[in-house]
């Protein structure tokens, strides 16, 4: 039996508490109605809080997010002096604060929301974590620096506690935060509402395998001989690969707003993965996909040391693609263009059609075709 994302995380636990969270906590949002701030029933459950201010054509999202344990990569081949002289003058955690950043920004990028302002917690286990390392300090705060120049936001606030006994005194826990506007108000997904039958699924470029499903590869890192020096095809070591910063498509979408492309609906390729493309609850669409970019080597390998199914790869990582929008199909020849600008290729990756809520994968695990019903 090959190996499983849910044997280290299991999702399905965790939205069990999120779904609680959700139905005690909807009453709260009816408090900013005295400022004649609606908070839009849409968002439940979508990857943002919207609200809208009823005097004015602007909506506001907000977010936080964990990093998660992207961090743990860094700190391991920090911490064994055997490797370490492999990655000497390479600045392995400067990514590190980009994929935080890159955490809030997707989230308010998938409601139709532009990022305004971020802010960062740097939890600690001991209050002399960032002085005994100052490089490793200056490379996370870089980082954030220029995610947060990506992302087109003001990065202004923070915190930087110390947890002792609660974090581990070598590394850190790390989240973001962030809030975007939402104009013109027709900008707003609307959790899916605006999806169409024929509509179809634009897949952009990811940088590898961003800030997702990291437990996994690490677990498959550590069984193998060379560890996070072991080469792949391309001459890069794997530990290189993981480090990637996570891609940030904010001026993407912000262009593509400007151009008039009708976007019905944003999906960040995070958790859950391509099971994620069907997360609109709002239509019971079938997401067919009918082409796969072929995705980075690190990935090959990953599914070949592990060994990981490639039912369970497409589940868990992004496999080559980081962000998918659903436009009607005219809108294809005006992405094309800017999407080059951006550096970014992008994928027809496949279309929206009647029928049961789920993701249609083009390929098969034995013998049967691989659904994903979220």
């Amino acid at each position: 039996m090959g190996m499983r994302y849910s044997d280290y995380v299991d999702y399905e636990k965790l939205d069990l508490v999120k779904r609680m969270a959700l139905e005690k906590f909807m009453p709260t949002t009816s408090h900013p109605e005295r400022f004649r701030i609606k908070y839009r029933i849409e968002s439940v459950g979508e990857t943002s809080s919207v609200y809208e201010f009823l005097d004015y054509d602007f909506m506001i999202a907000f977010i936080i997010e964990s990093l998660g344990t992207k961090i743990l990569d860094p700190d391991r081949i920090r911490g064994k002096m055997e490797i370490s002289q492999e990655f000497l003058g390479k600045q392995i955690y400067k990514g590190i604060g980009q994929d935080a950043i890159a955490m809030p920004v997707y989230d308010l990028n998938a409601v139709g929301a532009l990022p305004i302002g971020l802010g960062d917690i740097l939890a600690s286990g001991v209050s002399d974590y960032f002085e005994k390392d100052m490089d490793r300090t200056e490379q996370l705060l870089d980082g954030f620096k220029i995610g947060a120049d990506l992302a087109k936001a003001s990065l202004a606030c923070g915190d930087t506690p110390t947890l002792k006994d609660l974090v581990n005194p070598e590394s850190l826990v790390i989240m973001a935060a962030g809030f975007g506007i939402v104009k013109p108000k027709e900008r707003f997904t609307e959790g899916g509402r605006k999806i169409q039958a024929g509509d179809i699924l634009i897949g952009f470029e990811s940088n590898g395998i961003h800030s997702n499903g990291l437990t996994l590869a690490r677990a498959i890192v550590e069984k193998s001989p060379e560890g996070y020096t072991t080469k792949l095809p391309n001459g890069e070591m794997i530990g290189e690969a993981l480090l990637k910063p996570t891609k940030i498509y904010t001026g993407l979408i912000e262009d593509l707003f400007k151009a008039g492309v009708e976007i019905h609906y944003i999906i960040p390729v995070t958790g859950h993965s391509y099971q994620k493309i069907a997360r609109s609850k709002l239509k019971p669409f079938t997401y067919k996909i009918e082409f796969l970019p072929e995705p980075q080597p690190e990935f090959a390998w990953l599914q070949e040391i592990g060994p990981v199914t490639k039912k369970e790869a497409y589940r868990t990582w992004n496999m080559g693609i980081g962000m998918v929008i659903v436009v009607p199909s005219e809108y294809e020849e005006a992405i094309a263009p800017i999407s080059r600008k951006h550096g970014i290729e992008y994928h027809v990756l496949g279309k929206v059609e009647e029928g049961p809520r789920q993701v249609v994968m083009p390929f098969k695990e034995n013998g049967k075709p691989v659904l994903y019903i979220p």
